[in-house]
């Protein structure tokens, strides 16, 4: 991720870059980078429905006083919310 993250660094990082960097950090537990990134990303592509899927369950992990964003995020997402189900 050295490349990616230089890329990132210098504000020429492109949708993808982000979203790439955004899964890492969720993954690893970096919650705070992984939301840093994915703000990036949705500015970045408003409307990309893996976006707005992932960093709701992103914005969602992180606290609870994020589920009312996370459902808006959702909804725009067309996704129906379903306790049951998870990501």
């Amino acid at each position: 991720m050295g490349v990616l993250r230089k890329q990132l660094d210098a504000g020429v990082g492109s949708v993808s870059a982000h979203i790439s960097v955004a899964e890492g950090m969720f993954v690893s537990g970096n919650i705070k980078d992984a939301i840093k990134n994915w703000e990036i990303a949705l500015r970045k592509d408003p409307n990309n429905l893996g976006v707005l899927n992932n960093f709701a369950l992103c914005l969602a992990r992180e606290s609870e006083s994020n589920v009312p964003r996370s459902l808006e995020m959702l909804n725009k997402a067309g996704v129906e919310y379903d306790p049951k189900y998870l990501d």
